[in-house]
């Protein structure tokens, strides 16, 4: 027995903003559900045909259509008992929009299936990409002698430059940088390109913001997996070829090690975000524009995403030729002082500690391998916390900043009002928004909220609508 019937009629004027679908959709209580569709749809499983102007005709059903089934797990996380109606709403939506284009499980099933290797493969990529501009610095270090005369020949002085060094090329090169990183991916989008019901479900998902910052520590441990297989090399790098052959080992350990940790630390992101609800399935059928984002997966190759790539690559001259200015001065921003910081210090204590080590295990009698492994045990120990600090020293210190701008304002000693960047980094204690939370990368992408471009990349090709900010700092 089908019980009492609801209608519900989808249209543009709804709460939800969803575009207007023919179809006329009632539902029974319990687990029978009933349907009619308005003239001139394909039939399909669980539908009976009926011209809207004839009259509704309710049959009833022990289960969803598998579409719906499908879009329902998809969403279910993020469903509770106050927006349960909505989200039905709007998958009943994406359903009849599927079926309009002759889509049916299978077809979204694999196409959900492409998407998500698509997104672990950019979330890869995107980490080498983003480590790029540290590996460099790390290998200008040991090539350039110019660097290596300025530290007097001191392993704390040497420590200590190398972290400023390294900490700014990464923070000048990740701010040149961010804009070919952002909408890279099919299955993950900032809450504000989201239906309503959809941004107000993702806040309440978000993430705790220490959790995030421990997250994002947890990702630059690729850091630590780069130093660990380091350390087994040096030894049998100093025993074929001697100091030469270990140094021209570490030198490449720095670039091309450094680049492989960038890509776990990519791959830990995408982890994470998965796990917490940010990416997946129901972000793309959750988008404002699902049908264009979709209608592209399904025509998408891996053949597309490397071109889509070799575009991005293409605009990176631009962005550098447009952008060099305000990448220098995020090096003095509270994230990029904290990181240069951190680096610095922390760099300059692990470099005493090691040479200490090699010194002290040479006086006891040990060969020069077992001394330098030594010493790299103590690199790589010591190594581990260093990153994991990195992404709440550089949150903290936008906190503090924000913090102390506004209570600047609160004391009437200056009339100039506080940022609206300001505000947000002092009263965001327990969540970081979706667009701004911590990613495990290495290791300038923690909070960005100093402005600068923000894109609207479909991850199917390679054109970009660029808005540039002017309150860019």
């Amino acid at each position: 027995m089908v019980g009492e019937i609801g209608s519900m009629s989808m249209s543009s004027g709804s709460a939800m903003g969803l575009e207007t679908s023919p179809h006329v959709y009632h539902r029974g209580p319990g687990s029978g559900s009933s349907f009619t569709r308005g003239s001139g749809s394909v039939q399909a499983q669980g539908w009976t045909r009926q011209p809207a102007n004839v009259g509704d005709v309710a049959i009833t059903m022990n289960s969803y259509s598998p579409m719906q089934e499908l879009l329902h797990g998809y969403f279910s996380r993020y469903v509770n008992d106050a927006n349960r109606e909505a989200f039905g709403a709007l998958v009943d939506n994406r359903v009849a929009g599927l079926e309009e284009m002759g889509h049916d499980a299978d077809r979204i099933r694999q196409n959900m299936n492409k998407a998500n290797r698509f997104d672990w493969g950019a979330a890869g990529v995107a980490g080498a990409v983003n480590a790029i501009p540290f590996a460099l610095a790390s290998l200008a270090l040991d090539t350039v002698p110019a660097l290596s005369d300025l530290t007097d020949g001191s392993a704390a002085k040497g420590g200590a430059f190398s972290g400023l060094f390294a900490g700014a090329a990464d923070v000048v090169g990740g701010k040149l940088l961010w804009p070919s990183l952002q909408n890279i991916n099919w299955t993950k989008a900032p809450p504000e390109q989201m239906e309503s019901v959809m941004q107000h479900a993702l806040a309440a998902n978000m993430p705790d913001q220490r959790i995030g910052a421990a997250q994002s520590g947890l990702g630059l441990q690729g850091y630590t997996v780069r130093n660990v297989l380091q350390t087994a090399a040096t030894p049998l790098a100093q025993s074929i070829g001697g100091t030469a052959t270990r140094l021209a080992v570490n030198s490449a350990f720095g670039v091309v090690g450094g680049i492989g940790a960038g890509a776990i630390a990519g791959a830990a992101a995408r982890y994470f975000d998965e796990r917490n609800g940010m990416a997946g399935p129901a972000l793309l059928f959750g988008h404002k524009d699902w049908r264009n984002i979709y209608t592209q997966l399904d025509a998408a190759t891996w053949t597309s995403q490397a071109g889509n790539a070799l575009a991005r690559v293409g605009a990176f001259p631009g962005d550098v030729a447009t952008g060099t200015l305000g990448a220098v001065q995020s090096l003095f921003t509270p994230s990029g002082l904290g990181e240069q910081t951190l680096l610095a210090t922390g760099f300059s204590g692990i470099n005493a500690a090691k040479q200490a080590v090699v010194q002290s295990a040479t006086a006891a009698g040990m060969n020069q391998p077992a001394a330098q492994f030594l010493g790299q045990v103590a690199n790589t120990v010591l190594s581990a916390p260093l990153y994991a600090a990195l992404p709440p020293v550089m949150l903290g210190a936008d906190y503090l900043a924000g913090a102390a701008s506004n209570a600047i304002q609160s004391s009437g000693w200056s009339n100039t009002p506080a940022s609206a960047e300001a505000t947000a980094l002092a009263t965001m204690p327990t969540s970081v928004p979706a667009t701004t939370q911590i990613a495990a990368q290495m290791p300038h992408t923690a909070v960005d909220l100093g402005g600068g471009e923000t894109t609207a990349l479909i991850p199917g090709n390679g054109l970009r609508a660029r808005a540039v900010q002017t309150t860019e700092v």
